[in-house]
């Protein structure tokens, strides 16, 4: 507890040991895992915090928000490092490192992808061609292609090397809002307002496995979804209030977790 708006966003330090969540209250905090107690209080942004993700090494936080910028922050002592200004013209929904932690992928309302160096702040590419909001933002393991979640329904891979569209994948019939891949394979796993989750070969565009509720609960509207460094389970959470945790390479239900009495809430990231 500590935050004075719905908490809207949240990462694990690569090591599990420190928290970060971002927040309506526009401030992003770090928490202590094992002693559950707030550790840290970082301030800038002037709007929602949308998104936080750690750097591979664990030494930068990046941060996304409503005020359309990018920010980047040393969580060992809660310092801005870095303001990438208004890099876009609208909220940023998601932010991702590459596995090397040298460039950071962002995305927006402005239906844009970006990507920036991280050392020197200046943008290196720009993708377009989502015809909605983007949701969310992954990278190829390997680093050479990111993929996008759309507003529009579908997820984009799009090319490092050349700048282009590699491919639009299809089968959502709702905004896609989260995306993220399978460990060091090529498979990503999506979800989205329409109670699914999916995996998909990012080099072919094949749909590899879907992941369904037990019993189907298509009145569902996801919101996010995770899985552990190795990509044994997904985990996937949406406007019922449950999380329901499947086994990433069988596709079966493992568990469901069942929220507290009462009705549940909920808000979709693009309205």
């Amino acid at each position: 507890q500590g935050h004075t708006d719905w908490a809207s966003s949240v990462a694990f330090s690569p090591d599990g040991k420190t928290l970060a969540s971002g927040s309506g209250d526009n401030t992003i905090r770090l928490w202590d895992v094992d002693g559950q107690k707030q550790i840290g209080l970082l301030q800038g942004h002037t709007w929602w915090v949308t998104s936080v993700a750690f750097s591979p090494d664990g030494k930068t936080l990046a941060s996304g928000s409503a005020d359309k910028t990018v920010r980047l922050w040393n969580p060992a002592d809660g310092k801005e490092v870095k303001n990438l200004g208004a890099t876009h013209t609208k909220s940023v929904y998601g932010v991702a490192f590459t596995g090397d932690g040298k460039q950071l992928a962002s995305c927006a309302a402005d239906k844009m992808v970006k990507v920036f160096d991280v050392e020197s702040g200046k943008e290196i590419r720009k993708f377009e061609g989502h015809t909605h909001h983007v949701l969310d933002v992954a990278w190829k393991p390997d680093g050479k292609q990111v993929v996008s979640a759309g507003a529009d329904n579908v997820l984009k891979v799009w090319d490092m090397g050349t700048g282009e569209q590699v491919r639009t994948i299809g089968g959502h019939n709702k905004q896609v809002t989260s995306l993220k891949f399978q460990g060091n394979t090529i498979n990503v796993v999506s979800c989205g307002g329409d109670a699914q989750v999916k995996m998909y070969n990012a080099d072919n565009g094949g749909n590899v496995r879907n992941f369904a509720a037990t019993p189907p609960s298509p009145g569902d509207f996801l919101y996010c979804l995770s899985l552990p460094k190795d990509g044994s389970i997904i985990a996937a959470g949406g406007q019922e209030s449950v999380i329901r945790i499947w086994g990433a390479n069988d596709g079966q239900l493992k568990r469901q977790i069942m929220p507290p009495a009462g009705p549940p809430t909920g808000q979709a990231k693009a309205n």
